[in-house]
């Protein structure tokens, strides 16, 4: 029993030294990429807006995102030939829109839709 109870506490020791290990690599390898990408001016920036160009499936089109870094909501929308949609998060629930629809529905929240994935509502106890 003893020498069983000596081997977990091993095997603990272990695997609690590897996690802190990979989060400290991944701390460091975060802190390198803001040092060579501006530094210290990372630290003024409060929102992250992007626009381009999509190609997909002989078919072109545009997309949009903006991303608040402060609270992590975030709204992203495209158009892909005669395909349209959106994507986002409210800072509780995500929610979602394609091509057209009237209503923005959301994720996991009170109107579940098919583009919500199971496995993240499972992770916050709610169902489809």
């Amino acid at each position: 029993m003893f020498r069983r109870l000596m081997g977990i506490t091993l095997a603990a020791s272990v695997l609690l030294a590897a996690m802190s290990a990979q989060a400290d690599d991944a701390t460091q390898l975060l802190t390198q990429y803001k040092n060579a990408s501006g530094g210290a001016r990372w630290d003024a920036v409060k929102t992250l807006h992007a626009t381009g160009a999509l190609s997909a499936g002989g078919l072109d089109g545009e997309f949009t995102m903006i991303q608040d870094l402060a609270s992590g909501r975030s709204a992203s929308q495209y158009k892909l030939g005669p395909l349209e949609g959106a994507d986002g998060y409210d800072g509780q629930h995500g929610w979602t829109r394609r091509n057209r629809q009237q209503a923005i529905r959301s994720c996991c929240g009170s109107i579940p839709t098919a583009e919500c994935s199971r496995a993240s509502c499972s992770a916050k106890g709610r169902t489809l």
